[in-house]
This record gives C-alpha cells, sequence and structure tokens, in this order.
C-alpha cells in the first residue's frame, strides 16, 4: 500500500503549454534550488456566515471565493535561460540575457516531483499556470542572487471549451 506523503522535493520542470490544456512535453528542469524556499499551498475557499440574532453560531456557511494552487520557490540558478523562463526576453548566448521592454506574465505547463518515501513520490502537473518571477540579488558578502518564482494553477480549456482540473496529484512508485 502507497503512503501518501508529500515531503522534500526532488525536480521541478516548467515549459510550454501543451495543446487543448494537456501538460506540455518539452520541459526544463530548473536546479540549484535554495534550501527551504519550496513550497506548495492551497489555502481554503472564503466563505459567507450567515449569522442570526437568535444564535452566536452560523446558520449556514456559503463559498464565496476558492482559492488557487500557489507553487512558490528560487532557484540560485540564474542562467540566461532560467532568467527567459521567469521574465520572458532572450537567451542570445550562454551567456548573455536580453530582458523584454515590458514585463510579461507568462503561461506555462509545470511538473512537481517530491523525494520519495516507502517506494513512492508525489507528481503534480499544472498543466496551465501563471508564472511571475523576481530577481532577488543582494549585492553583499554572505548572500547570493536568485530567481524567485511564484506560479499559480489556472484551469486550462479541452476541445470544444471544456473546462479540465487546473492541476493532478498522483502518487508513483519510484524507479
Amino acid at each position: 500500500m502507497a503512503i501518501n506523503r508529500i515531503y522534500g522535493i526532488e525536480t521541478i520542470k516548467i515549459g510550454a503549454c501543451g495543446s487543448l490544456g494537456t501538460m506540455g512535453s518539452s520541459l526544463t528542469a530548473v536546479d540549484k534550488l535554495k534550501r527551504d524556499s519550496v513550497n506548495l499551498e492551497k489555502a481554503e475557499p472564503e466563505t459567507f456566515e450567515l449569522l442570526i440574532e437568535e444564535s452566536t453560531s452560523p446558520d449556514f456557511e456559503a463559498l464565496t471565493d476558492s482559492k488557487a494552487l500557489v507553487f512558490t520557490f528560487e532557484t540560485y540558478n540564474v542562467t540566461p535561460e532560467n532568467m527567459v523562463l521567469a521574465f520572458g526576453g532572450v537567451a542570445s548566448t550562454s551567456l548573455k540575457y536580453v530582458a523584454p521592454v515590458t514585463d510579461v506574465m507568462t503561461e506555462k505547463s509545470v511538473e512537481i516531483k517530491t523525494k520519495p518515501v516507502n517506494g513512492y513520490y508525489t507528481k503534480i502537473e499544472i498543466p496551465r499556470a501563471s508564472v511571475k518571477a523576481a530577481l532577488v540579488a543582494p549585492l553583499q558578502r554572505g548572500a547570493a542572487g536568485t530567481i524567485r518564482f511564484t506560479i499559480k494553477a489556472l484551469i486550462p480549456e479541452g476541445a470544444a471549451g471544456i473546462l479540465l482540473p487546473p492541476y493532478t496529484k498522483t502518487q508513483v512508485v519510484y524507479p
């Protein structure tokens, strides 16, 4: 029996979205992750409580706003290729990054694999996600620059406009 645990981070891959709401097939691994910077969160939805005079407890509660799955991490690997993944623009060589004229928020597919626990790892696939990023580069002794990614799962649209799940979580046998 699989033990369902989400523990640690093994790999993060980002790339172009697939067609018709599917995962992209050509994803690039992002490595050199800053320790303790990786976080995955699906916050509880906002609700409305109907309060009545006759009680201190709500009469009923209804969902008013759902929250997206949000994934954040930082990488020390500030290569031109990772800068393009984060900010758009162009990697003109392996040493030179050319920023876009205006800031962009890109849409990408994202795959997250956790560390294995008892022979299983968790794979989270986000077929369509908004990607925002910040360059955090303290120019001082004892510090190094990072790219901080903020990824938010969006609803992909399949054939005939059918809305598909924003993400999947699968337990996989570790090879």
